[in-house]
């Protein structure tokens, strides 16, 4: 899979971040059980943080790479650029 195919992969697998009171959250899909899981509540840049790690995640995974060779988490700037 080409990095823009896992990007647009990752991209349906991850919701937009979304404000309920204080607080930020976004959902990501479980393709085990196709459903969607919330995260825990968050502050709007920890949150974005988390989202932006999730994206990578999930963008690596669809191109076929292994979870523990991931050691480069998101640390500001577009997530694309970490995949």
């Amino acid at each position: 899979m080409t990095k823009t195919q896992a990007i647009k992969t990752a991209r349906g697998e991850v919701s937009e971040l979304y404000q309920i009171g204080d607080s930020w959250r976004y959902e990501t899909l479980d393709t085990d059980l196709n459903i969607w899981r919330e995260c825990s509540p968050a502050d709007f840049w920890t949150a974005r943080v988390w989202r932006s790690n999730s994206l990578i995640q999930r963008a690596r995974r669809a191109m076929g790479c292994a979870l523990h060779t991931q050691c480069n988490f998101y640390d500001g700037g577009s997530w694309r650029d970490y995949v």
